[in-house]
């Protein structure tokens, strides 16, 4: 299951461990000595590595959270976390090799996580890289052992299991001490005067604003002697808000900022008027009438578009999906056809960090396997080109291109980066209404669908279910023929299969917006960011979201009965 979050993130970013930044590289000639050190001395085992790679993140991270005008929590941490790498084999075949019919979800090599030493002292820092990479050598070596046993009985195909590729040397200065000033007292308060807009709403249960903030300085380093050593810096800022809808049903509703740095994020002004906008919204949204199941046209806005092309192509593209014998490989045998229609191309590019004046977060000098970032050309004028590839080879394509991506703890697959969708035959959104309405009234229905904002989806790609996608819709309109207003509705949820609604687009808009989210793989959580046109669709499914009672109290909230209670008497006087 893949997923793409903007709601609901903030739990999941504070419970990672964000690994200090060193006022120098010291960590780096530890690594370098231990690694070799280490391989030399495993050459004497039977099964030696062919190959070892060495990561450690020292990390600065500060964060807060609010709830209705009160602080909830803050912090301010710093640490450092380790994950080696071993394989044992050949480029050929290792200790990762998949036979057909294998079942495996997961990517199949090792890798451990653990924290090093708060302070720097060499000799304790050895210790548990030792520690730790001995006890990863174990694991790598019986596995390596089965695939001996098993390769007897298999038969082998000509991909290898592993690129050879080139010796790259990057080592950037580190961060100035000003950029880990984070005044966390003004950040407290300006996270209290967002959810305090929220206070006092009967039909608001909870309203809640978090920041996180992450400056990782990250190392790498190979027996391929590759050496590199960056930053990166991640902020986000969420509200998450839950209604209480006429039916007694949670209403959730969330928002996101993405940016690099805490500068980055949108002034006050803006998002204060996002806050009344968002309460205005939830209200809204509690008295909407709930959606039916529904097939038909449908607009799709920038934003809703990102997520459908992350969601239905992103996923498809990454290359290792094209091997897995449990993958639909749904676009495996489709390289140079068209697969979408003939006036979209679709690139993706980590190496461009912003957008219009937007941060992109999917935005990486290197990749999390040492390899310089790179534009892929995906599709052109509809005809698919490329693959995302990480350092697994498969057929055709036996080099990496910069886009294997993983948690510290995690092997590397091929994952998104910065996915980019345009169109040279675009349309204005009046445009594309004229032609949703003519398409509804060629139909016959009574209305089409305008899905404005999402908070994300999942997709499966795994072919012992069906291959599917789910988009989550928060504000969806009915856009009726007989010249209606539009009409806000909730509870729809977008679905479909992947080559049927490539089939079904119809325009793209002229207008292109930044939808950035955290997406979570067999590899882990990484930061991506979709830049795409609203998108006509001929024919859309929808079903009900999942809805949900809960037992709500009897008695009525006192704050929320005492601010009642002020309002009152002031409108009294």
């Amino acid at each position: 299951m893949k997923l793409l979050f903007r709601d609901f993130i903030f739990a999941a970013f504070f419970l990672l461990s964000f690994p200090v930044i060193a006022q120098n590289d010291t960590l780096m000639g530890i690594l370098k000595e231990e690694l070799w050190r280490e391989f030399n001395e495993l050459q004497t085992q039977e099964y030696p590595p062919y190959y070892m790679e060495f990561k450690a993140v020292e990390s600065f991270h500060a964060g807060a959270s609010s709830s209705m005008g009160s602080t909830l929590n803050y912090t301010i941490d710093k640490s450092k976390s380790f994950s080696p790498t071993i394989r044992i084999g050949s480029y050929k075949f290792d200790n990762t090799h998949s036979f057909d019919n294998e079942f495996s979800d997961f990517y199949s090599g090792f890798s451990n996580f653990t924290l090093l030493p708060r302070e720097l002292n060499p000799d304790l820092v050895k210790y548990t890289i030792w520690e730790t990479t001995n006890d990863l050598y174990k694991d790598v070596l019986e596995t390596y052992q089965n695939k001996l046993d098993k390769l007897d009985s298999a038969e082998m195909n000509n991909i290898n299991d592993f690129s050879q590729e080139v010796q790259t040397v990057y080592d950037e200065a580190p961060l100035p001490t000003s950029t880990f000033d984070i005044n966390m007292d003004q950040w407290k308060e300006k996270l209290n005067k967002y959810t305090e807009i929220f206070k006092g709403i009967p039909e608001i249960t909870i309203a809640t604003a978090s920041l996180g903030y992450s400056i990782d300085r990250v190392y790498f380093i190979n027996t391929e002697k590759s050496e590199i050593t960056q930053n990166k810096q991640l902020c986000l800022l969420t509200l998450m808000v839950l209604g209480r809808t006429e039916e007694d049903e949670f209403m959730p509703y969330s928002q996101a900022y993405y940016a690099f740095t805490p500068e980055g994020l949108p002034p006050d002004s803006i998002i204060m008027a996002d806050m009344v906008n968002i309460r205005d919204k939830v209200l809204d949204l509690c008295k909407a009438p709930k959606a039916e199941p529904y097939t038909g046209p449908a607009i799709l806005s920038a934003e809703a578009a990102g997520v459908f092309f992350h969601e239905i192509l992103g996923h498809r593209i990454e290359g290792h999906r094209m091997e897995n014998s449990f993958n639909s490989k749904t676009f495996k045998d489709k390289i140079d056809r068209e697969v979408i229609n003939k006036s979209i191309s679709v690139y993706s590019d980590p190496t461009q960090s912003t957008w219009e004046g937007k941060d992109l977060i999917g935005f990486y000098k290197y990749d999390d396997q040492g390899i310089q970032a790179q534009k892929v050309m995906n599709i052109e004028e509809g005809k698919l080109k490329n693959f995302l590839m990480s350092r697994k080879p498969i057929e055709g394509f036996d080099h990496s291109n910069g886009h294997g991506r993983a948690n510290l703890a995690m092997d590397p697959v091929a994952r998104q980066s910065n996915l980019f969708v345009e169109s040279n035959d675009p349309e204005s959104f009046t445009q594309l209404k004229k032609k949703l309405l003519k398409e509804c009234k060629k139909q016959k229905k009574e209305y089409g669908y305008y899905f404005k904002t999402v908070s994300g989806g999942f997709t499966n790609t795994m072919n012992y279910q069906p291959d599917y996608f789910n988009i989550l819709p928060i504000e969806v309109y009915r856009i009726y023929v007989d010249g209606r207003a539009d009409e806000l509705v909730k509870g729809v949820n977008l679905i479909g299969t992947p080559l049927i609604m490539f089939s079904e687009i119809l325009a793209a808009g002229d207008v292109r917006e930044v939808f950035s989210g955290m997406c979570g793989a067999e590899s882990g959580s990484v930061p991506v960011s979709t830049i795409a046109p609203a998108m006509l669709v001929r024919k859309v499914e929808t079903q009900n979201q999942f809805s949900y009672k809960p037992d709500w109290p009897i008695l009525p909230d006192p704050e929320t009965e005492a601010i009642q209670q002020n309002i009152l008497n002031y409108e009294q006087k």
